[in-house]
């Protein structure tokens, strides 16, 4: 519409139109609607150093820095939404194998459920859940955890639109499912033949069980599993070892330990653990000369292994004469177990 203004400028009346424009609110600009962005999920391994066992005076430990576990998210209805390898990082927090940001597991809100797999390694290739299922064999170790119904807010970064972030708190303990064998061999300084020499060169255990698998939220392994417990692995599971001989009695007690455990599958002792053990003995002939001979033993169990357990298995030595007549024993001397717990998940071995 127009309107009419009336100036007076020198001595004259002028009028001037000035055209008003009336803004409507019919006339609003339209907006796009701002879509829901996902939220980048990491998680916080602190709270998961609490043990399941309390006896006995070891500290509870997080898991190690550089440890990676796998992570499954389902939705409430159980439908699979993410899934992401992360890293504990400094302080138990964690990254993701590739740029935290970029990489990092993204969810919309809703309520979720993670399941949490590892090696408890620093290994890049962790356990893969295909259809929600894990496949194990011996030789690696297998910890698991769950976290059900968390709550994930989606937001908005301060002064823009995007991603917000939250972290977890692992707040449920890692659990083992794998056994956990140790080896030792010892030989007394006190002999029906005088041992000048002894070595461990290795231990192979034999009759494990086949292949066990895992469904994600489960607290044990695949009731629909049938293993079998024939494996004769092809190389042995056990090759280096520290000895701590001492010289007593006029003689050397030689006892050899394992380096390191071999986690291996539960067995339920339909056939005996089998051993075979190589060793290098040296002494002195009944002609009185020096040699050393190097044999392979072998010795049975009738041991099943239970999960999440830990096992250490002494061996005995006793050496009656000539290697050629045989005159060697090798038996179980002893051999101990207790769980194992969440404190030893990422720490020292005792």
């Amino acid at each position: 519409m127009k309107d009419y203004k009336r100036i007076k400028q020198n001595g004259m009346l002028l009028w001037i139109a000035v055209l008003l424009t009336n803004c409507h609110s019919d006339m609003n600009i339209a907006t796009d609607t701002i879509p829901e962005q996902p939220v980048s999920v990491y998680f916080s391994t602190l709270t998961a150093q609490a043990s399941r066992a309390t006896e006995g005076n070891s500290l509870p430990q997080p898991l190690a820095d550089g440890t990676k576990f796998h992570v499954y998210a389902y939705t409430e209805n159980g439908e699979p939404a993410d899934n992401k390898i992360y890293t504990v990082g400094t302080n138990n927090t964690t990254g993701t194998t590739g740029t935290a940001e970029a990489d990092a597991m993204k969810l919309y809100r809703g309520t979720y459920h993670f399941y949490f797999l590892s090696d408890n390694t620093s290994n890049t290739s962790q356990p893969q859940a295909t259809g929600g299922v894990a496949t194990v064999d011996n030789g690696t170790d297998f910890i698991y955890t769950t976290l059900k119904n968390v709550v994930v807010q989606s937001g908005k970064e301060a002064g823009g639109i995007g991603s917000s972030s939250i972290t977890v708190p692992v707040n449920t303990p890692f659990n083992h499912l794998c056994s956990q064998v140790s080896v030792a061999v010892k030989a007394e300084s006190k002999q029906p033949k005088k041992i000048e020499s002894l070595t461990v060169n290795s231990i192979k255990m034999k009759n494990l069980s086949s292949q066990r698998t895992y469904t994600l939220g489960s607290t044990t392994w695949s009731s629909s599993d049938s293993p079998t417990y024939t494996g004769n692995p092809g190389s042995p599971q056990w090759n280096s070892f520290t000895g701590n001989n001492q010289t007593e009695n006029g003689g050397i007690s030689y006892l050899y330990e394992s380096d390191s455990p071999y986690m291996a599958l539960p067995t339920d002792g339909t056939a005996e653990l089998a051993f075979e053990v190589n060793l290098t003995i040296g002494y002195t002939t009944t002609s009185n000369s020096s040699t050393s001979e190097t044999k392979t033993y072998e010795v049975s169990l009738p041991k099943s292994l239970l999960s999440g357990t830990k096992y250490r298995i002494e061996f005995s030595l006793t050496f009656f004469g000539d290697l050629t007549a045989t005159n060697v024993a090798l038996t179980v001397k002893a051999y101990d177990e207790r769980e194992l717990t969440t404190d030893e998940i990422g720490g020292n071995e005792e």
